[in-house]
């Protein structure tokens, strides 16, 4: 561009829009992982006592998670 006398100022802005747009939709995707990390955490007070717990070889959490549809664990 600066060779043809042409100011790269378009192209840079043109790059940095889409640097922006990318940004903001990973910002938006953290948001939803925060969220369900956060139902996930407050799920403590529906913990089973620890006999149960020890009783079973699967994590209350999860399990829970799955069948109520609660939230989207993180992959």
């Amino acid at each position: 561009m600066r060779d043809r006398g042409e100011a790269p100022c378009p192209c840079v802005l043109t790059v940095v829009r889409q640097k922006l747009a990318d940004l903001q939709d990973q910002l938006r995707r953290l948001e939803r992982v925060s969220h369900d990390l956060e139902s996930v955490a407050d799920m403590e007070d529906a913990l089973p006592d620890e006999t149960f717990i020890e009783m079973n070889p699967y994590c209350h959490v999860i399990e829970n998670l799955r069948f109520q549809g609660e939230a989207t664990l993180p992959r």
